[in-house]
């Protein structure tokens, strides 16, 4: 592909964004063989009405993953690396829908082997595989002081401050529940405390595009 786009460029028939398309597709190639596409229903999903709304507006259905959950193994007392540490693995029994998912869950996070055990979501129309950590992501409507009053109350704690288009907290959720990211992300929206707030997914890149 390069020594043709050489020799178009030789001949005066490419322009410089041409060159720089062709190498971006040099690139997409080599990440797409990399990374190798899978069939929309490739897992076995569950749907339990679970919707998320990006701080752009975009509004994804997600459904659970019944064939996978995500574990940290790594024992760190600061927490600092648990969720770098993640990785995705089958599910030790299977499970059919929602409520069986969060007692398989609560199951293993009793276990000494993981230090955390989390589900994996699928976003319905693209397939990629997001997981639903204890932490998600607000960008504060009014007074920093309401908000830490809510996160007290909620049993929330801020783990980084970022300043993104204004100020934006990354909070934890202490003792989470399987479902609590969710839920806290939602009751967080209708506060009028914020002007938007999403879960902190950890998410598998497209690289199909």
């Amino acid at each position: 592909m390069r020594e043709i786009a050489t020799k178009l460029l030789n001949n005066g028939r490419l322009t410089k964004i041409a060159v720089l398309a062709g190498l971006i597709l040099c690139i997409s190639v080599v990440a797409y063989a990399t990374w190798p596409p899978r069939p929309k229903n490739f897992f076995r999903s569950f749907d339990a009405g679970f919707y998320n709304t990006g701080s752009d507006g975009t509004r994804t259905r997600l459904l659970i993953n019944l064939d996978q959950v995500a574990v940290c193994r790594q024992h760190d007392p600061t927490n600092a690396r648990r969720h770098k540490d993640m990785e995705v693995i089958s599910v030790p029994e299977p499970v059919n829908d929602k409520d069986e998912m969060e007692k398989l869950i609560l199951k293993m996070r009793a276990e000494p082997e993981y230090v955390c055990v989390f589900p994996v979501l699928i976003a319905e129309e693209s397939g990629l595989r997001e997981i639903l950590t204890d932490e998600f992501i607000v960008k504060p409507a009014g007074s920093a002081q309401s908000l830490m009053e809510l996160n007290k109350a909620e049993g929330v704690e801020v783990i980084k401050e970022q300043e993104i288009i204004g100020k934006v907290y990354v909070l934890r959720v202490l003792k989470a529940g399987v479902w609590d990211t969710l839920r806290l992300v939602e009751e967080y929206k209708e506060s009028g405390l914020v002007e938007w707030a999403e879960p902190n997914f950890q998410g598998e890149i497209d690289f199909d595009i």
